[in-house]
């Protein structure tokens, strides 16, 4: 039995090895670019090379880090069009959970989501905390419909959301203004009004995403493809 038993270990092991540096990449301690050298890597985070590889193709998937050719591994270094194709979904999904939970508002959640914007007004708070409760409060909207594949879109954006914000968001941060989109969300939520919820989260996820262009150097305005990143 103990066999069998084996591989969930090296599997748990390869959840935290993957926590650790998926951490350390959302945070900017290891950088867009950075080349992940596993020797170095095995050594730092006392584990073997096998679990290191597997967190990695993990993180990999998450759109975290990318294998180039003659470098190996490295964070991934985002473009003006990633940007645009991150935010295009978030709009997109989270708009819809907007419509999907202002149909059946629930009150106790609802509530939540107001103690999340409280927790945003504290003067004291450091732009990395900010960014925390504000991926807190979207991803509590994502959950609020019920609906686990929205959800789970959401969650696989919301590592590489966390890394563009703590890179290029500080420059643009207003924290009254982040405080009124967020209001104006739960507001039309507790009316039950759909349209002006998703009207609210598209207004907040537009003006993000124009920050985040305007401090990667391009024209928010500019139409953006995968195949035209400048």
């Amino acid at each position: 039995m103990g066999e069998h038993m084996e591989p969930v270990d090296r599997e748990l092991l390869t959840d935290r090895v993957a926590g650790r540096l998926r951490t350390a990449i959302e945070v900017g301690h290891l950088r867009p670019g950075q080349r992940l050298v596993e020797i170095e890597l095995s050594r730092e985070l006392g584990v073997s090379r096998a679990p290191l590889r597997e967190a990695l193709r993990q993180l990999e998937k998450e759109g975290l880090v990318e294998n180039k050719p003659g470098r190996g591994c490295v964070v991934v270094t985002f473009t003006p069009a990633d940007v645009e194709e991150i935010y295009s979904l978030r709009s997109a999904i989270e708009a819809l959970a907007a419509r999907l939970a202002a149909a059946r508002p629930d009150p106790a959640a609802l509530d939540g989501l107001d103690g999340v914007i409280d927790r945003l007004q504290d003067p004291d708070l450091q732009y990395p905390d900010v960014v925390e409760i504000d991926l807190e409060f979207h991803d509590m909207l994502c959950r609020l419909p019920g609906h686990r594949r929205l959800h789970a879109v959401f969650r696989m954006l919301r590592s590489q959301t966390r890394m563009l914000l703590t890179l290029f968001g500080a420059s643009a941060h207003d924290p009254e203004l982040v405080v009124r989109q967020h209001r104006a969300i739960v507001d039309a939520l507790r009316r039950g009004d759909g349209e002006a919820a998703a009207r609210a989260v598209l207004a907040h996820l537009a003006d993000a995403r124009a920050d985040l262009l305007a401090a990667l150097g391009v024209d928010p305005t500019t139409p953006l493809t995968k195949e035209d990143p400048s």
